[in-house]
Protein backbone atom coordinates (compact mmCIF):
# COMPACT_ATOMS: atom_id res chain seq x y z
CA UNK A 1 0.00 0.00 0.00
CA UNK A 2 0.89 3.70 -0.50
CA UNK A 3 0.60 6.20 1.53
CA UNK A 4 1.11 9.92 0.69
CA UNK A 5 2.20 12.08 -2.49
CA UNK A 6 4.15 9.82 -5.20
CA UNK A 7 5.07 9.98 -8.61
CA UNK A 8 4.75 6.95 -10.92
CA UNK A 9 6.09 6.08 -14.12
CA UNK A 10 5.18 4.13 -17.09
CA UNK A 11 7.31 2.43 -19.80
CA UNK A 12 5.06 1.10 -22.39
CA UNK A 13 2.71 3.98 -23.09
CA UNK A 14 0.40 4.24 -19.95
CA UNK A 15 -0.25 0.62 -20.11
CA UNK A 16 1.24 -0.02 -16.77
CA UNK A 17 2.74 1.98 -14.09
CA UNK A 18 5.14 1.99 -10.92
CA UNK A 19 5.18 4.42 -7.84
CA UNK A 20 8.79 5.59 -8.07
CA UNK A 21 10.98 5.11 -4.79
CA UNK A 22 11.12 8.99 -3.32
CA UNK A 23 8.80 11.94 -4.30
CA UNK A 24 10.56 15.64 -4.34
CA UNK A 25 10.45 17.03 -0.99
CA UNK A 26 12.99 19.00 1.41
CA UNK A 27 15.59 16.47 2.13
CA UNK A 28 14.69 14.69 5.57
CA UNK A 29 11.22 15.84 5.78
CA UNK A 30 8.69 14.90 3.86
CA UNK A 31 5.67 15.89 5.83
CA UNK A 32 5.10 18.99 4.21
CA UNK A 33 4.77 17.87 0.69
CA UNK A 34 0.59 18.60 -0.07
CA UNK A 35 0.90 17.84 -3.78
CA UNK A 36 3.03 17.62 -6.87
CA UNK A 37 1.57 20.42 -9.24
CA UNK A 38 3.65 19.93 -12.03
CA UNK A 39 6.57 17.53 -14.46
CA UNK A 40 7.95 18.73 -16.99
CA UNK A 41 10.72 16.97 -19.06
CA UNK A 42 14.30 18.18 -19.51
CA UNK A 43 15.90 19.66 -22.80
CA UNK A 44 16.18 17.15 -25.35
CA UNK A 45 20.14 16.87 -24.37
CA UNK A 46 18.95 15.74 -21.00
CA UNK A 47 16.48 12.80 -21.32
CA UNK A 48 17.00 11.72 -18.30
CA UNK A 49 16.13 14.53 -16.55
CA UNK A 50 13.07 16.22 -14.73
CA UNK A 51 11.76 18.73 -13.39
CA UNK A 52 8.63 18.80 -10.56
CA UNK A 53 6.80 21.48 -9.35
CA UNK A 54 5.02 20.78 -5.75
CA UNK A 55 3.19 22.06 -3.17
CA UNK A 56 4.12 24.28 -0.97
CA UNK A 57 5.76 26.46 -3.93
CA UNK A 58 9.04 24.72 -4.65
CA UNK A 59 11.04 23.51 -7.98
CA UNK A 60 12.98 19.95 -7.83
CA UNK A 61 15.34 18.52 -10.57
CA UNK A 62 15.61 14.83 -10.81
CA UNK A 63 18.58 13.22 -13.29
CA UNK A 64 17.79 9.54 -13.35
CA UNK A 65 14.32 9.91 -15.11
CA UNK A 66 12.21 10.85 -11.01
CA UNK A 67 14.47 7.92 -8.71
CA UNK A 68 15.94 10.85 -7.00
CA UNK A 69 15.28 14.15 -6.54
CA UNK A 70 17.08 17.49 -5.48
CA UNK A 71 15.75 20.60 -4.67
CA UNK A 72 16.48 23.75 -6.71
CA UNK A 73 18.05 26.22 -4.58
CA UNK A 74 18.52 28.83 -6.94
CA UNK A 75 13.93 29.44 -6.66
CA UNK A 76 13.33 27.81 -3.62
CA UNK A 77 15.68 29.97 -1.44
CA UNK A 78 15.23 33.25 -4.08
CA UNK A 79 15.35 36.22 -2.01
CA UNK A 80 11.56 37.38 -2.99
CA UNK A 81 10.33 33.88 -1.24
CA UNK A 82 9.26 35.61 1.62
CA UNK A 83 6.89 37.64 -0.38
CA UNK A 84 4.91 34.63 -2.12
CA UNK A 85 1.44 34.56 -1.07
CA UNK A 86 -0.80 31.70 -1.44
CA UNK A 87 -3.84 32.32 -4.01
CA UNK A 88 -6.94 30.06 -3.58
CA UNK A 89 -5.51 27.06 -5.00
CA UNK A 90 -2.79 27.48 -2.15
CA UNK A 91 1.29 28.55 -2.44
CA UNK A 92 2.75 26.22 -5.42
CA UNK A 93 4.85 26.25 -7.96
CA UNK A 94 2.28 25.67 -10.52
CA UNK A 95 4.25 25.76 -14.31
CA UNK A 96 7.43 24.33 -15.90
CA UNK A 97 8.99 25.45 -19.53
CA UNK A 98 12.46 24.54 -20.19
CA UNK A 99 12.84 26.27 -23.63
CA UNK A 100 13.89 23.93 -26.44
CA UNK A 101 15.71 26.43 -28.52
CA UNK A 102 18.40 26.82 -25.65
CA UNK A 103 18.83 23.95 -23.41
CA UNK A 104 20.05 26.42 -20.26
CA UNK A 105 16.85 28.68 -20.52
CA UNK A 106 13.89 27.84 -18.60
CA UNK A 107 10.69 29.35 -16.64
CA UNK A 108 8.43 28.33 -13.61
CA UNK A 109 5.50 30.21 -12.02
CA UNK A 110 4.37 30.49 -8.51
CA UNK A 111 0.81 31.09 -7.26
CA UNK A 112 0.78 33.83 -6.34
CA UNK A 113 4.79 34.83 -6.26
CA UNK A 114 5.38 35.32 -9.97
CA UNK A 115 7.28 34.30 -13.30
CA UNK A 116 10.93 33.41 -12.96
CA UNK A 117 13.34 32.92 -15.46
CA UNK A 118 16.40 31.13 -15.64
CA UNK A 119 19.53 31.54 -18.11
CA UNK A 120 22.11 28.67 -16.68
CA UNK A 121 19.91 25.68 -16.39
CA UNK A 122 18.23 26.39 -12.88
CA UNK A 123 21.42 27.83 -10.90
CA UNK A 124 20.04 31.63 -11.03
CA UNK A 125 16.76 33.10 -11.53
CA UNK A 126 15.48 36.40 -12.06
CA UNK A 127 11.62 37.36 -11.37
CA UNK A 128 10.32 37.90 -15.39
CA UNK A 129 6.74 39.75 -14.55
CA UNK A 130 7.15 43.33 -16.23
CA UNK A 131 3.63 44.10 -17.94
CA UNK A 132 1.38 41.59 -16.05
CA UNK A 133 -1.03 43.37 -14.38
CA UNK A 134 -4.64 41.76 -13.71
CA UNK A 135 -7.39 43.79 -14.22
CA UNK A 136 -8.60 42.75 -9.91
CA UNK A 137 -5.60 44.77 -9.33
CA UNK A 138 -6.33 47.68 -10.88
CA UNK A 139 -9.46 48.07 -9.66
CA UNK A 140 -8.71 47.61 -6.50
CA UNK A 141 -6.54 50.48 -6.97
CA UNK A 142 -9.19 52.74 -8.04
CA UNK A 143 -11.40 51.71 -5.28
CA UNK A 144 -8.79 52.51 -2.82
CA UNK A 145 -8.14 55.78 -4.31
CA UNK A 146 -11.90 56.46 -4.66
CA UNK A 147 -12.46 55.23 -0.72
CA UNK A 148 -9.54 58.01 0.19
CA UNK A 149 -11.20 60.82 -1.44
CA UNK A 150 -14.76 60.60 0.32
CA UNK A 151 -13.08 59.85 3.44
CA UNK A 152 -11.78 63.41 3.37
CA UNK A 153 -8.80 62.76 1.29
CA UNK A 154 -8.01 65.18 -1.34
CA UNK A 155 -9.49 63.82 -4.79
CA UNK A 156 -6.81 64.31 -7.27
CA UNK A 157 -6.79 64.46 -11.30
CA UNK A 158 -2.96 63.29 -11.45
CA UNK A 159 -2.62 59.87 -12.45
CA UNK A 160 -1.78 57.66 -9.80
CA UNK A 161 1.38 55.63 -9.21
CA UNK A 162 0.54 51.87 -10.73
CA UNK A 163 0.65 49.27 -7.88
CA UNK A 164 3.42 46.41 -8.70
CA UNK A 165 2.98 44.33 -11.45
CA UNK A 166 1.48 40.48 -10.05
CA UNK A 167 1.83 37.63 -11.78
CA UNK A 168 -1.90 36.18 -13.03
CA UNK A 169 -3.14 33.58 -10.63
CA UNK A 170 -5.79 31.11 -10.80
CA UNK A 171 -8.30 33.48 -9.29
CA UNK A 172 -7.48 36.87 -11.78
CA UNK A 173 -5.40 35.30 -14.58
CA UNK A 174 -5.81 36.46 -18.07
CA UNK A 175 -3.46 35.03 -21.16
CA UNK A 176 -0.38 36.70 -21.73
CA UNK A 177 1.73 36.32 -24.05
CA UNK A 178 5.91 37.22 -24.13
CA UNK A 179 7.07 37.91 -27.66
CA UNK A 180 10.81 38.98 -25.59
CA UNK A 181 10.98 35.51 -23.66
CA UNK A 182 9.11 37.01 -20.86
CA UNK A 183 10.40 40.62 -21.04
CA UNK A 184 7.84 41.84 -21.20
CA UNK A 185 4.18 40.26 -21.17
CA UNK A 186 1.33 41.29 -23.18
CA UNK A 187 -2.05 40.83 -22.68
CA UNK A 188 -3.79 38.23 -25.07
CA UNK A 189 -7.12 38.42 -23.57
CA UNK A 190 -8.64 40.33 -26.21
CA UNK A 191 -7.85 38.48 -29.10
CA UNK A 192 -8.61 35.27 -27.52
CA UNK A 193 -12.12 36.72 -26.80
CA UNK A 194 -12.42 38.04 -30.77
CA UNK A 195 -11.57 34.66 -31.68
CA UNK A 196 -14.20 32.73 -29.73
CA UNK A 197 -17.07 35.37 -30.74
CA UNK A 198 -16.42 34.97 -34.24
CA UNK A 199 -16.33 30.42 -33.80
CA UNK A 200 -19.39 31.30 -31.49
CA UNK A 201 -20.95 33.31 -34.18
CA UNK A 202 -19.99 30.50 -37.12
CA UNK A 203 -22.01 27.50 -35.86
Amino acid sequence: MVWGVHVYRSGDGGHSWEVLPSAPHVENDSSDLKAIWYLAAGHADHPATLYAGVEPAGLFVSADRGDSWHSVPGLNEHPTRGRWQPAKGGLALHSIYVDPRKAQRMYAAVSAGGVYRSDDGGSTWSPANRGVRPALIEAMTAARIGSRSRRGFPATSATPSPPTPAIPTPSTSFPKRAATCGRPWEARSRSIAAATAARTGSR
